[in-house]
């Protein structure tokens, strides 16, 4: 894959390109070619907005990856696999309101 190291590089190949196809391969297939370029240039040149991450900012988005890409397990007692301290396990707690009564009043409100 070629490394583009600046947007004028990016627009001499676009250009070459639709010197050599002109005419031979339809739109469709020479606007693939150039999106295909495009890609390149965005993911590999200093001068893309889409590149200019850290290597900090790339090693945390890898890891994430490999965090979301990762499989716990839990057992019978819902106890994860990954999990080394203390687990709470909360109880569901019930409303205190007493039931109100199905007669409109406003006093009871």
């Amino acid at each position: 894959m070629k490394q583009y190291k600046n947007r004028s590089e990016l627009e001499d190949d676009v250009n070459f390109l639709k010197i050599i196809l002109n005419g031979d391969v339809n739109q469709t297939q020479c606007d693939l070619l150039i999106s295909e370029l495009f890609t390149r240039w965005m993911e590999s040149s200093p001068d893309s907005p889409w590149n200019n991450t850290t290597e900090e900012e790339f090693n945390a988005a890898e890891s994430l990856l490999n965090i979301v890409n990762k499989k716990v397990h839990f057992n019978g007692n819902f106890v994860s696999s990954e999990w080394n301290g203390q687990h709470t396990i909360f109880n569901e707690v019930k409303s205190v309101k007493p039931v109100r009564s199905n007669h409109y009043n406003l006093r009871n409100i």
